[in-house]
């Protein structure tokens, strides 16, 4: 006889969502179980045009007490759960059909608990998040999920019952790509852990996601001081403890305090030599101290860790591929290794052909190494993009600055400016040509303060502007090793990961 699988879900309020949902998994599961804990809109009978058992439950700030409701009008066997924000493509569907198909082979004394992928874009951030969170297990009354919010599943008797099974299934989950939406749901999910914290102010749990919503909101002392309890208070396996160290070292990164962050960082990895994103971020901050042959190290030796080896609690895609050669071709440009650097951004734009920002590094890189005709090439190819007026100007004025002509290369990066004032390249080419044209002292140190202002690591144009500040005016070459161009893009800031 065939295993029969419910769908749980709790909503409230999302009949934008909710078709989406439950268009991907139609036909997947036996029956769908509902539980709506307030919606004023069509979220219910949207859900009962797709065949759900809709049922009524009245919200009381704990996702938990609303998860166990739904388990509890289930009749499967085995128990699935979506969220309405959650996206199931037709590569999870047919993988989640095989794994239904087989679930009869599972039928062991431990309780199976099957580990899902979930792939979250959140927003203002590029690089999408991605962490393992147990989506099915068999319908046992002593399975249970605790805690008001972040809730986990936790089996009344014995977690040794419990037996993990990986899979390779991943969904999508949108909940996180509204900036005002994810605004609301941090504020509400920092009131509701602190009712938490008050019940167990010792929860490694609690602790952790207190210190993440604070790195968030930007409190990185109130961060580090969560994270570190966190870690503290973990007594057997730990699940989330490298990610608290991650916290910690990120949290002094937003302070400043660079060799703590990398501290940090190594204290965490001598407990967790295994987790890449603690080594991603271990090379970033060697990087930024400027110990480049170490970071360059520490990030060549995470390319070469197997795809099987990487955390299953949760990572930033890319740390292993795209993001850590980003960095390594920054390295390669502050050592003026020009082709390596070239190497290493084409490996990235492979992967993200629309950050317009590599194409200017890139850009940068080819002049330096004096490929004019790729630069022009790269021009070209901007043109087949929209909304990339801006970077077009910035190398046509790169262009001609390394053609001596001062006046054009101006023009260009002035009109580069017009079209995004904000954007930190156009005016780091601006002080570029008014540092070597040495005729506007005044309006070449104002370019200079514009770029600190947006970026103040920028250390090649801080050690110009002082010697601006404090040294007679002097006309020095405007390319190759004096400028500080290529520089500006190998130092720009390396985004943070987690």
């Amino acid at each position: 006889m065939k295993p029969t699988v419910s769908l749980c879900m709790i909503v409230r309020d999302e009949e934008a969502n909710i078709s989406k949902c439950l268009e991907g998994v139609r036909g997947l599961f036996d029956e769908m179980i509902i539980v709506d804990t307030g919606s004023t809109d069509a979220t219910k009978s949207i859900a009962e045009e797709f065949g759900a058992k809709v049922f009524d439950f009245p919200w009381i700030d704990d996702f938990a007490a609303a998860r166990n409701e739904s388990r509890r009008h289930a009749s499967g066997r085995w128990i699935f759960w979506l969220d309405a924000d959650d996206r199931v493509d037709e590569i999870a569907r047919g993988r989640l059909r095989n794994l239904f198909a087989h679930l009869d082979k599972y039928d062991e004394e431990r309780i199976p608990v099957f580990m899902i992928s979930v792939l979250s874009k959140c927003a203002d951030e590029e690089t999408p998040f991605i962490m393992s969170q147990a989506r099915m297990f068999r319908n046992e009354p002593q399975v249970r999920w605790e805690g008001r919010i972040h809730e986990r599943l936790n089996c009344t008797e014995s977690c040794d019952q419990i037996a993990i099974h990986p899979t390779e299934v991943t969904i999508c989950h949108e909940g996180y790509a509204d900036a005002g939406l994810r605004a609301r749901k941090q504020f509400r999910e920092l009131r509701l852990l602190e009712l938490d914290y008050l019940i167990n102010p010792d929860d490694p749990m609690t602790l952790f996601y207190l210190a993440r919503i604070h790195l968030w909101q930007n409190h990185p002392t109130e961060a580090i001081r969560f994270a570190r309890r966190s870690i503290s208070a973990e007594k057997g396996p730990s699940i989330v403890a490298p990610m608290a160290f991650t916290i910690v070292a990120e949290s002094f990164l937003k302070l400043g305090r660079l060799m703590d962050a990398l501290a940090a960082c190594e204290e965490g990895l001598t407990h967790f030599p295994a987790d890449t994103s603690l080594a991603y971020r271990r090379g970033c901050t060697l990087h930024d101290l400027g110990r480049l042959a170490e970071a360059e190290s520490c990030l060549r030796q995470l390319l070469q860790i197997p795809p099987e080896n990487f955390s299953l609690v949760g990572r930033r895609i890319g740390i292993h591929g795209a993001d850590a050669r980003l960095v390594l071709a920054r390295i390669c440009a502050r050592q003026k290794r020009w082709s390596e650097a070239d190497i290493e951004i084409r490996h990235v734009l492979a992967v993200k052909p629309t950050s317009f920002s590599l194409w200017l590094f890139l850009g940068s890189v080819n002049l330096c190494m004096g490929r004019k005709q790729e630069v022009l090439s790269l021009i070209l190819g901007l043109q087949a993009y929209p909304n990339t007026k801006m970077e077009q100007m910035v190398l046509r004025s790169q262009l001609s600055m390394a053609d001596q002509n001062l006046e054009e290369a101006k023009g260009f990066a002035r009109e580069a400016i017009a079209i995004r004032p904000g954007a930190i390249e156009p005016w780091a080419v601006l002080a570029d040509i008014l540092f070597a044209e040495g005729k506007h002292p005044e309006m070449c140190i104002d370019a200079h303060r514009k770029v600190l202002a947006m970026d103040p690591s920028q250390t090649a144009v801080r050690q110009r502007l002082e010697k601006l500040l404090g040294t007679a005016w002097q006309v020095v070459p405007f390319w190759g090793n004096n400028s500080v161009r290529g520089e500006v893009a190998a130092n720009a800031p390396i985004s943070i990961a987690g």
